[in-house]
């Protein structure tokens, strides 16, 4: 009699394990389930992230790197922002240099200012020349951002399409990742 209690003893152990272990499994099934919910979620509608192409952005942002970016509004100069175009159906990364409301104009020396005052230049020392098909100087409508590459001589912007609308504006860069120095 003493045999069938130690056997029944072991059996309510060994039960007690499995059953441990069942919870054990499907408590790290359900934590995996809700983390790749919550980084779908978060990378789908709070985050993304992008490649880039080009050097528009040379030195701070070149070919390769790849973006962080969050889908916020609230934009401000100097921000880079991602975006699309009319005409384009690809996302373009530049800074923006003119906030809605303000006013661009660029000289014959390639000096920037914005509501008559001088914008830093970026440290590429690149001229930033006018090109043809924006009449400045350019006032800003209240939803319209005025932007340009860091590499004024390589890039397409602004002074190529226009102003882009705020509609457009996919979402702010917060980090680059520089794959090639990997």
């Amino acid at each position: 009699m003493t045999s069938d209690i130690f056997t029944t003893e072991q059996t309510i152990k060994a039960l007690r394990r499995r059953v441990v272990r069942e919870r054990g499994r499907r408590s790290l099934a359900i934590s995996l389930a809700v983390t790749a919910v919550l980084t779908f979620a978060l990378l789908g509608f709070v985050f993304g992230i992008a490649g880039v192409r080009g050097d528009s952005m040379a030195p701070a942002i070149v070919n390769r790197d790849m973006l962080l970016f969050a889908r916020v509004g609230g934009y401000g100069r100097g921000d880079v922002v991602l975006f699309s175009t009319v005409e384009e159906t690809e996302e373009n990364i530049k800074r923006i240099i003119a906030m809605p409301g303000e006013t661009v104009f660029i000289d014959e020396n390639g000096q920037v200012l914005v509501n008559g005052v001088a914008v830093g230049e970026p440290s590429s020392g690149q001229a930033t020349l006018r090109k043809d098909g924006i009449e400045y100087p350019l006032m800003l409508a209240e939803d319209e951002y005025f932007v340009m590459g860091d590499s004024r001589g390589a890039s397409l912007d602004s002074r190529n399409y226009g102003a882009i609308k705020a509609e457009r504006i996919i979402g702010r860069v917060l980090a680059v990742l520089r794959l090639r120095d990997f």
